[in-house]
């Protein structure tokens, strides 16, 4: 793991040196990812766990400025998640404005399942909201699902 600017990590990992129970499952291929939240434990073991999945890159941020800052100087990664509470503003102002730069999955990871929240998230572009409550399988289950776009029927969504 090599610490770049921000005073976040990126974790970069080639496929060929995955340990043997960490190699990504055979139809993943790389892909590079933006995880923002504010608690430190939470975003590396998503973080860690996206890895596991077949990511290549992994993004952290801890607050609102801080994801301007990695999407400016990283451009669109593959995918996003995250948090919608931030100390510095909202996960859904976030989401509106990494649309509108060309992100093309954006994942919510959020406390409540509050309809307004989840309704403003669907709006301003997300393609998943999922609770911190559920367990790794089902989080782990949606990030798959948004990744190769097998969402519900007869939306983009």
């Amino acid at each position: 793991m090599a610490a770049v600017g921000l005073g976040q990590a990126v974790r970069t990992t080639p496929a060929g040196s995955l340990p043997a129970n960490m190699v990504p499952h055979p139809r993943e291929e790389l892909f590079s990812v933006l995880v923002v939240d504010d608690h430190p434990l939470l975003r590396e073991a998503i973080s860690a766990r996206l890895t596991q999945m077949g990511a290549g890159t992994v993004h952290e941020a801890a607050s609102v400025a801080e994801a301007r800052a990695r999407a400016l100087a990283t451009g669109p990664c593959d995918l996003a998640i995250l948090d919608l509470g931030l100390p510095d503003g909202t996960g859904i102002d976030l989401v509106t404005e990494l649309r509108a730069q060309g992100w093309p999955r954006i994942v919510v990871l959020a406390s409540s399942d509050d309809p307004y929240a989840v309704r403003s998230a669907f709006q301003a572009g997300a393609q998943a909201y999922l609770l911190k409550s559920a367990s790794p399988m089902v989080v782990t289950d949606g990030v798959r699902r948004v990744q190769h776009r097998r969402l519900r029927p007869g939306t983009d969504r």
